[in-house]
């Protein structure tokens, strides 16, 4: 069993959920890395997240850029499941939750985003 946490973006009609490792979600999760005055600056990704975004896409970036009232929501933005044996991306609860299910993993925490 693995412990695994969920990001969950939703907006516009559509639903973005992906299956994170613990590095990858307490970077999320973190302290914004903006000096104060400024009002975005970019940031590299875990080294975890951009293998498995490489998979997705080889052209994958290794930094994102985030803005200071959303920081949290832009680092997950262009993220996919880091965790092995998971989709890169899934479109609904109900498919995430059968995956979780054939596992047995743990959920042990979540975030929530908007897509915009």
């Amino acid at each position: 069993m693995t412990d695994i946490y969920i990001n969950t973006n939703t907006g516009q009609g559509d639903t973005y959920i992906i299956i994170l490792d613990k590095e990858t979600f307490d970077w999320a999760k973190s302290d914004s890395p903006i000096p104060e005055g400024e009002h975005s600056a970019t940031e590299p990704y875990p080294d975890i997240a951009i293998a498995a975004m490489r998979k997705a896409d080889p052209n994958t970036p290794n930094e994102c850029y985030i803005s200071s009232g959303s920081y949290w929501n832009d680092r997950t933005l262009g993220l996919v499941s880091t965790v092995p044996g998971y989709k890169s991306l899934y479109f609904s609860t109900a498919d995430v939750m059968k995956d979780i299910q054939k596992t047995g993993d743990k959920v042990i925490d979540s975030i929530e985003g908007c897509i915009y």
